[in-house]
């Protein structure tokens, strides 16, 4: 499992991933509320890129992120 420093590198790794492997691809968000921490994680069982932030703004652009994949995932393109 590797954790990402950046937003970026999070993003271009979970793309990466994403498009080696579109079928066996999942992206988990987790939200702890009590740290207000949120946990983005994208792996396909061969690799896993973790980030982690209680920034909003990163949050915003987490929910993006996840909306970019549930297009992708559901077009069935790449």
């Amino acid at each position: 499992m590797v954790l990402a420093a950046s937003w970026n590198e999070f993003e271009e790794g979970a793309k990466r991933i994403f498009s080696a492997s579109p079928d066996t691809c999942r992206y988990v968000m987790k939200y702890r509320a009590a740290d207000k921490q949120l946990t983005c994680k994208v792996t396909d069982d061969a690799k896993c890129i973790t980030f982690r932030t209680d920034e909003q703004t990163i949050q915003k652009r987490a929910d993006k992120l996840q909306m970019q994949f549930m297009a992708l995932m559901a077009s069935g393109d790449e």
